[in-house]
């Protein structure tokens, strides 16, 4: 007999798979519908083409290389077509969607939790537009739930850490990595709260270095590429140093507190800040400094320096800008000056309760045995991935890779919780009868 739980799970991957697919439908099934998509695609054309990968993207830095290595894989066996990625990406949508079922069920033991977690991401619509974009992220969410996934099976096991899992978290971490930079330090800080946390337990200090070491090992392929393509040993990309200058330039505090009449404007700002503010720093540079004739280090060290200088010449800016980037990473809904007043509306009915119901999860599980450990792993993810984002930029989209999918299996502890109020002992019924066969 088939268990209902694997009746579940299959009906969760194919909710999530279709819901994709018709995402990529009202997209755009050709569309790469993302400002950054042609360095992707561009970068993608040139490892099918002959292996090589591009020294600068429409940026001023080359991107980190894992998103473009997935869509030339792509293409290797489909030949080029976008919609044959948005394809694949669908798949990783559903797969994904198992993982969060899988986390919930080893966190909870419960079922109906596992349900619950697995139905909210599936259906969770910034998700699934991911999955229907060429945009890193719907890469980045696969990995990082599974290198949670990892964590969570790891420290709540009531046995000593667990090597293998901890090496293959570290793998996780690395090829997230690859694909932004956060989750370098991410693998960082939860090895440190581990083994913190599970100082008592076997392997409690091996498990974090082995996972830590593991990662490392997992990008330094890519870091030996760049020295010998690029002549330096440069462990991801070269993207620190700009991003810090435009995230901090004085002119993006417009951006948070100016007013703008149209989207078209909104982006036509943006736009001036990455390209023709940027350009112009660029020209300067090159009378004064011969930018085009150094290294890829050196030209990073240019950027990161003219940010620090910039912040100590407007320090009130400065903190300005970081408070409307702190903001702006945990705001509830999409932007007004990007999207329609419907959208914007639509995403705060969906945002809000599951950052209420998020947050009111992790309160129930603080002291719940096995779930101590998590809730404080994870509020350490959240405080460093929101201090970096406020001091570098700082999106929702930045956030969601990382943070919501813990979140969605805690704001499911937080309904089940609510229901149990109503019922405890028809909630167990509900449980037991998912936990049967068919």
């Amino acid at each position: 007999m088939i268990s209902r739980s694997r009746i579940i799970q299959v009906s969760l991957a194919v909710l999530a798979f279709v819901l994709c697919v018709g995402m990529i439908y009202v997209t755009g099934r050709d569309n790469p519908d993302f400002a950054d998509s042609i360095d992707y695609i561009t970068a993608a054309r040139m490892l099918v083409a002959d292996g090589s990968y591009p020294a600068v993207g429409g940026l001023h830095f080359f991107r980190a290389p894992l998103y473009p290595l997935f869509i030339a894989e792509v293409w290797i066996v489909t030949g080029e077509s976008v919609f044959a990625v948005k394809l694949v990406q669908a798949m990783l949508h559903a797969l994904t969607t198992l993982m969060i079922f899988r986390t919930a069920k080893i966190l909870t033991k419960s079922t109906l939790v596992a349900t619950i977690a697995g139905l909210l991401f599936a259906v969770n619509p910034f998700f699934v537009y991911q999955a229907a974009a060429i945009q890193t992220e719907a890469l980045q969410t696969f990995v990082m739930t599974l290198a949670l996934m990892l964590i969570v099976k790891m420290v709540v096991s009531e046995n000593g850490l667990d090597l293998k899992t901890a090496a293959a978290a570290g793998v996780a971490f690395g090829l997230g990595a690859l694909c932004k930079n956060s989750p370098l330090g991410i693998c960082i800080v939860l090895a440190i709260g581990i083994a913190a946390l599970c100082y008592r337990r076997k392997n409690s200090f091996a498990a974090p270095a082995l996972m830590v070491v593991v990662m490392f090992i997992t990008i330094l392929p890519w870091s030996f590429y760049n020295l010998r393509t690029r002549g330096e040993f440069i462990l991801i990309n070269d993207s620190s140093g700009f991003v810090a200058w435009i995230g901090n330039h004085p002119a993006n505090l417009r951006i948070y507190e100016g007013k703008f009449e149209s989207r078209e404007e909104t982006q036509q700002y943006q736009d001036y800040m990455a390209k023709t503010l940027a350009a112009e720093q660029v020209a300067e540079w090159e009378r004064t400094k011969g930018y085009s004739g150094l290294s890829f280090k050196e030209r990073e060290s240019l950027w990161r320096q003219q940010a620090i200088e910039n912040a100590k010449a407007e320090p009130g800016i400065t903190a300005r800008l970081i408070w409307w980037k702190l903001l702006a990473f945990w705001r509830p809904w999409l932007s007004g000056d990007i999207y329609s007043t419907k959208g914007m509306l639509l995403s705060a009915a969906i945002l809000v309760p599951l950052l209420i119901l998020g947050f009111a999860g992790m309160w129930i599980s603080r002291r719940r045995p096995g779930l101590k450990e998590v809730v404080i792993l994870f509020t350490l993810l959240m405080l460093f991935v929101t201090a970096v984002h406020a001091v570098l930029v700082s999106t929702i989209r930045l956030r969601l890779p990382s943070v919501d999918p813990l979140l969605t299996i805690f704001a499911s502890i937080a309904i089940v919780a609510i229901l149990t109020r109503f019922g405890k002992d028809r909630i167990d019924g509900v449980n037991r009868f998912l936990e049967g066969s068919h």
